[in-house]
């Protein structure tokens, strides 16, 4: 927790991207390995906490990824079909979930390949 101001600072390339999918009216989910109150903190500290509708942690699913209940448990609260979800993952564990999901997955390689242009086609 001490760390994270230090590592999750703001990146104005992605508050950029997720103010504009939200006023493009997409629902926006950040379903995350990490635990809640950790997850909060990185999302509060980078400033892009309120851009999401959705925010699950790990620890509010009894199975973690690889396992999909946490992506299944978006589209539900969500009111929303799998396949009207995109997910972005870069891990192995979060990919093989979203993947069994159903979901359209886009992998990337880390943070750094996550931005505005990679939703060019749905735009």
């Amino acid at each position: 927790k001490e760390i994270i101001p230090k590592y999750c600072i703001p990146d104005y390339s992605k508050i950029i991207m997720l103010k504009h999918l939200k006023n493009r009216g997409f629902k926006l989910a950040c379903c995350s390995n990490s635990v809640k109150e950790t997850l909060h903190l990185m999302l509060k500290s980078a400033q892009i906490f309120d851009y999401f509708d959705l925010i699950i942690g790990n620890d509010e699913v009894k199975n973690s990824k690889p396992h999909p209940e946490i992506y299944i448990k978006s589209f539900e609260i969500l009111k929303i079909k799998p396949s009207e979800a995109i997910i972005v993952e870069d891990a192995p564990h979060g990919i093989a979930a979203a993947k069994a999901s159903g979901a359209v997955v886009y992998e990337v390689k880390g943070v750094q390949d996550v931005h505005l242009s990679l939703f060019k086609d749905i735009l």
